[in-house]
């Protein structure tokens, strides 16, 4: 009779298998090669780490330069010990960076950027008159224009599914809204408005004189409004003879606008809303 025969005999089937069930499980896997990896894959840089792992520990992994994860849904991709002592391949696929087809020049209120990014997309800038968030900022001033569209992996282009709802007009009607030249300049810039008067949005501005009679028309006092088409008129002169200095031509007019006529105004208009109360 054997060795094992003999314990069997000693201990009985039923002690051996109470035995078995009450020793502990020392299950550990070794950390892989770099061709054990899952395809396009790699372990990123870690000195500290172990090279034998228990059962449950979960390790990182990272694509390849060049690839990026095919499913976003299921994660980066990571490796789980396992009982068995190996280790499982987990989380998304990593697969070739798609080359999308040359993003579209024009979308839904919108047009391309000139800006690609491998991770981002195709950059893209909204029309005049809109902005990401239908606040005014975008086309007048700073900020909310632009949007990314990514690429789409599998169909190797860009997805426009959405696009049509990234830009928004903005909420400001200026011409219905502006009455004087303080509401006037204070959703359009001044100086902007004389140099680059299609961004206005103002109807029938389609110069930088237009913008100066058009503001001038809004003042209230008949001497203020004298005075500033005869400066609109002067910045009309000033543009003819010199189209190379039209930046300080605009400048000369919005500062005497603002100092002449807008800090003239300003308290009128408060002192006229205090008597209609």
């Amino acid at each position: 009779m054997g060795p094992r025969s003999l314990f069997l005999f000693a201990v009985g089937v039923d002690g051996f298998l109470r035995l078995k069930r009450q020793q502990p499980l020392y299950t550990q896997c070794k950390l892989p090669t770099e061709k054990q990896l899952p395809k396009n894959t790699e372990l990123p840089k870690d000195d500290t780490r172990d090279t034998v792992f228990d059962a449950g520990v979960k390790i990182d992994l990272a694509c390849q330069k060049g690839f990026v994860v095919l499913d976003k849904d299921g994660g980066e991709p990571f490796l789980e010990c396992t009982d068995a002592g190996y280790f499982s391949a987990n989380g998304g696929q990593c697969v070739a960076k798609p080359k999308c087809v040359d993003p579209m020049e024009m979308v839904v209120n919108a047009k391309f950027a000139g800006e690609e990014d491998p991770e981002k997309g195709a950059r893209y800038q909204c029309n005049e008159g809109y902005s990401t968030d239908g606040a005014d900022g975008g086309t007048y001033g700073q900020g909310n224009v632009y949007f990314w569209l990514r690429c789409d992996i599998v169909k190797e282009m860009y997805d426009y599914t959405d696009v049509g709802e990234k830009c928004k007009p903005v909420q400001m009607a200026l011409t219905k809204t502006f009455t004087t030249i303080f509401d006037v300049l204070f959703g359009v810039n001044c100086e902007n408005g004389v140099l680059n008067p299609g961004e206005t949005g103002l109807s029938g501005v389609n110069s930088g004189p237009a913008f100066a009679k058009f503001v001038c028309d809004r003042a209230e006092d008949a001497g203020e409004k004298a005075a500033c088409q005869g400066k609109a008129g002067d910045l009309e002169k000033a543009l003819k003879a010199n189209w190379d200095d039209r930046e300080n031509a605009a400048k000369t007019f919005c500062d005497w606008v603002w100092s002449d006529v807008i800090q003239n105004e300003i308290p009128r208009k408060h002192h006229s809303d205090y008597e209609g109360r």
